[in-house]
């Protein structure tokens, strides 16, 4: 199974590739990859290391979440707002309820998938 964030950079790699008019095997040599390597990363196959992430980032002129998407940092203070809030709600809740908010917290957690933490990311 593809990873769905592989897929996404492979896809941003080829939209941009395709944007200023290059070949796979051009790109592949200005990174020094085999281009078969390189078709099998832009299809989601395969991964490209940081560095020649970094480097096709610097030939096309692009910050790297052009390619890698990147959770903004209003996210960030969301999660953080909304672990506070349930925080203060657990304070006032007795063993039980903790223990039913716990098996609670699991089953939506299970029930989200591993996709879920790639959606808010987006």
């Amino acid at each position: 199974m593809l990873n769905q964030l592989t897929v996404l950079i492979g896809s941003n790699m080829r939209r941009y590739r395709e944007k200023w008019g290059h070949t796979q095997q051009e790109i592949a040599e200005v990174l020094n990859l085999d281009a078969q390597y390189y078709g099998e990363a832009e299809r989601g196959r395969k991964r490209l290391s940081l560095e020649c992430l970094t480097e096709l980032c610097a030939y096309y002129g692009i910050p790297l979440d052009s390619l890698v998407p990147v959770a903004p940092r209003e996210a960030e203070d969301e999660r953080a707002g909304l672990l506070a809030r349930l925080q203060t709600i657990l304070d006032g809740c007795s063993s039980d309820q903790l223990a039913l908010i716990c098996l609670l917290a699991e089953d939506v957690r299970d029930s989200a998938g591993p996709s879920a933490a790639l959606r808010e990311q987006k």
